[in-house]
């Protein structure tokens, strides 16, 4: 626990406005995608420094090519992470769950969850830092149809990634104020997204008591 608090000292030090525009305008695309990347891989992504950067790259942007290569570096970076993410769920998600003690009743549920809403929480969970990685592997431990998560989550990443670029090219003025509150706006997504899910796992558990017989 120790050592997660003091990573997020420090990264909210590394991730402060004035160092990431530093950052961004040294290493440019290098950095985009590293960053992208980072914000696919929790407890890091719960920050959102990909964010930071994408929209910092965005305010930068002095041509179409670099709009293009930064656009391109972002998608790249949230689609490897994704990638990942279901593949290793793809592989070993019941086996992990299995260690944390989830039971089978519980991985049902999970999986008929996933066939319900599956498309949509791809789409909108790459807009949540937080729920991101999650999302792509419990997509992948519930054996979601490989063109039916990479459709939806191509389309959810290249949507986030034109968002944070467009942010931060037409906000460009206030760049520093919307660094700032970048943070706030994911813990409010991140509240939503809870309260989706627990909303869906009541809706699915009021259906199932009212088509039970007798």
């Amino acid at each position: 626990m120790l050592f997660i608090q003091t990573l997020f000292v420090h990264l909210q030090q590394l991730l402060e406005p004035d160092t990431v525009v530093l950052w961004v305008r040294q290493y440019g695309n290098i950095l985009v995608f590293l960053f992208a990347i980072a914000e696919v891989v929790p407890p890091i992504s719960f920050l959102s420094p990909g964010g930071l950067a994408i929209i910092t790259a965005g305010a930068l942007i002095a041509s179409v090519p670099m709009a293009i290569g930064f656009f391109l570096s972002a998608w790249a970076g949230f689609f490897l992470g994704n990638t990942f993410f279901f593949i290793l769920g793809r592989h070993y998600g019941r086996t992990i769950a299995r260690h944390l003690f989830l039971t089978e009743k519980r991985l049902q549920a999970v999986d008929e969850f996933m066939t319900r809403y599956g498309r949509v929480s791809v789409f909108l969970g790459q807009f949540v830092g937080a729920v991101r990685p999650f999302i792509a592997f419990i997509a992948g431990t519930t054996h979601r149809p490989a063109p039916e998560f990479f459709g939806w989550m191509i389309a959810g990443t290249a949507a986030w990634a034109g968002l944070l670029i467009s942010i931060g090219f037409f906000l460009r003025a206030h760049l520093k104020i919307v660094l700032s509150t970048l943070g706030s706006i994911g813990i409010l997504l991140f509240l939503c997204s809870i309260l989706f899910v627990i909303a869906a796992e009541k809706k699915i558990k009021h259906e199932k008591n009212t088509t039970k017989p007798g």
